[in-house]
């Protein structure tokens, strides 16, 4: 089984995508194609696709500060109908070449379909 710390060894772009994972199983993928499909500029031939966990909204708010302040390229997706209202769902991040560059903001997510997961 591949671990998070093993792709950051990889040499290709790398596309991330981040949801939350205290919302309904459908929910989550569909969070997963919008903030895949809101962030994939620039996709080329060879790129990996990570899908991470968050256990909830407020690990996702903090990273999307971090990506702001640190002017990393993403798209954060808020659900806009009821009952989230507005809620971040889930954020992708613009394809990187350097996994360096974000690195440590990732460190503290599981890969999706890992333990914390209910």
């Amino acid at each position: 089984m591949l671990i998070l710390e093993e792709l950051w060894d990889i040499d290709n772009n790398t596309h991330y995508v981040i949801v939350r994972t205290d919302i309904p199983v459908g929910r989550q993928a569909a969070m997963l194609i919008h903030a895949a499909g809101e962030s994939a500029i620039n996709i080329v031939p060879g790129t990996y696709a990570v899908a991470l966990s968050s256990p909830d909204e407020g690990r996702l708010l903090k990273l999307e500060q971090r990506l702001l302040w640190e002017e990393i390229p993403h798209a954060a997706f808020r659900e806009p109908d009821a009952p989230f209202n507005g809620a971040l769902m889930s954020i992708g991040i613009e394809p990187v070449e350097d996994r360096r560059m974000v690195r440590r903001f990732l460190r503290g997510f599981s890969l999706f379909g890992g333990s914390h997961e209910e």
